[in-house]
């Protein structure tokens, strides 16, 4: 359920772009040192924009430094210096990563599942040392993943139903050890973007769901997933309307015009957007597959 929030590279300056390929090498460092190196092998640009997104209603100051990436110390790259966001990104990531990865453990089957539960002690461990430094974070997880778990049980289940509760979760991840205006703001925000996130992996695996049998909210709506690509306004409208919505919760963190913002502001404009146009498209898988692989 991870990448679907990343800028649209094309429409960032060349110092815009610096700054988020920064954050995301920084987060890989931090999560190397404090959770597992297996970080570096499997972030998502989803933790690259919590980050950013913390950095920007927090207004926490930030520092670079020039380095080499440990798996390519061939050439120099710009690097975050490791501070509050990009620890608490990294031990997200890793809590996230590890439920992620038990949920795909569910969903398998024959050799795959026994792949996953050889590999599930490595994801155990990013979970224990993520939650070492943020205990808390755990429980905010869990339960409503199991809530999500109940609601997938009933094919019936709404697409609304079941992206609230992904929203909340979401919510509770970015607000997490916030405090004021700042939590409720983040707070808002996540719930916005889980929901866009929830609503656009659905759309994304709705003929594989149809062809295995797997839930999927809106085959509530949708008797085939042909009906979706053939008109999907209806979609189209809802995922942009949840990123407007996060939009204007963002914007009451009065954030200071920067690259900072303009990265955000890319992201949750022309980023989101390229990936709809993918989603919709005949050929959307040879597509999204690109738009998820592209640096």
């Amino acid at each position: 359920m991870f990448g679907y929030v990343k800028p649209d590279i094309g429409d960032l300056k060349v110092r815009q772009l610096e700054l988020y390929r920064a954050v995301y090498c920084g987060i890989c460092e931090t999560g190397g040192k404090t959770v597992s190196r297996l970080t570096r092998f499997m972030l998502s640009y989803d933790f690259v924009f919590l980050a950013i997104l913390r950095l920007a209603i927090t207004k926490e100051e930030y520092l670079f430094k020039n380095g080499r990436c440990v798996y390519n110390p061939t050439k120099k790259k710009k690097f975050m210096v490791e501070n509050d966001a990009l620890r608490y990104a990294s031990a997200a990531f890793g809590v996230l990563a590890y439920y992620n990865f038990h949920d795909d453990i569910t969903d398998s089957k024959g050799f795959g599942k026994l792949f996953r539960y050889f590999a599930l002690p490595f994801f155990s461990k990013m979970r224990r040392k993520a939650l070492k430094k943020f205990p808390e974070l755990d429980v905010m997880v869990k339960k409503p993943l199991e809530e999500l778990v109940e609601i997938e049980k009933h094919p019936e289940a709404s697409p609304d139903e079941a992206a609230d509760c992904f929203a909340r979760l979401t919510g509770a991840v970015m607000s997490y050890g916030l405090s004021g205006p700042e939590e409720r703001i983040a707070d808002s925000c996540g719930y916005h973007l889980g929901r866009y996130i929830y609503l656009a992996d659905a759309c994304d695996d709705l003929e594989k769901d149809y062809k295995n049998g797997g839930f999927n909210p809106l085959k509530t709506i949708y008797k085939k997933p042909e009906d979706m690509l053939s008109d999907p306004s209806l979609m189209n409208l809802t995922l942009s309307d949840s990123m407007n919505a996060f939009l204007l919760s963002y914007s009451l963190a009065d954030p200071p015009d920067g690259d900072l913002n303009a990265v955000i502001e890319n992201i949750a404009v022309f980023g989101t957007q390229k990936i709809q146009e993918q989603l919709f498209t005949k050929n959307r898988k040879t597509k999204m597959q690109k738009v998820k692989s592209d640096d």
